[in-house]
């Protein structure tokens, strides 16, 4: 983490993305999936030493923790850090904010992206043909990119398009311009 943030100052970038997750839950004393729950404190002290790391290494470079994955465990570890003011910030990825079973955003993580607006620097769009995987030209996918982008549009947000190849970028990027002026 730290040679990964070293080339981001050298790039002088002004975010970086990381994405903490919780540890596996395996059995204990006979016990399905009971470990991760008897030692949560444990972990959650850990995850959040390891977080106050890289924010302390980050030397102006904003660290945002991406919502992949966005477990109730990282969630609370997150509202922790950031109720003591850690200088932490939020990138979204869109559609991994959405469940693609349902057509809808998964309600626990958009309130919590809700709760943080102020705290999100980053977007991430790309889309998901029905039945396919992620990182799909936009506007081909049923994500409501209108309403994301007026919540976020008044935010301090950079808008990254996750997409390859670069065609398929320059065609989203076309895309997200045609919207833009359509909304705005």
């Amino acid at each position: 983490m730290s040679t990964c943030l070293e080339l981001a100052r050298d790039l002088e970038a002004d975010r970086f993305t990381i994405h903490p997750s919780q540890p596996l839950n395996f059995a204990s004393g006979g016990k399905e999936g009971t470990y991760l729950r008897d030692h949560w404190e444990l972990y959650a002290e850990a995850l959040m030493d390891g977080i106050r790391g890289v924010v302390g290494e980050a030397e102006g470079v904003q660290v945002c923790v991406e919502n992949e994955p966005l477990t109730q465990f990282v969630e609370e570890v997150l509202d922790r850090l950031m109720a003591e003011g850690e200088e932490l910030y939020l990138t979204l990825d869109i559609p991994k904010a959405e469940d693609p079973r349902k057509g809808a955003p998964i309600q626990r993580v958009e309130a919590f992206y809700g709760r943080n607006i102020d705290r999100v620097r980053e977007a991430h769009l790309h889309d998901r043909k029905p039945g396919g995987l992620f990182h799909d030209v936009l506007g081909y996918g049923d994500i409501d990119y209108r309403k994301y982008l007026r919540l976020l549009a008044p935010h301090d947000v950079h808008f990254n398009l996750e997409i390859r190849p670069r065609e398929d970028a320059y065609r989203s990027l076309i895309w997200v311009e045609m919207l833009w002026e359509e909304i705005f």
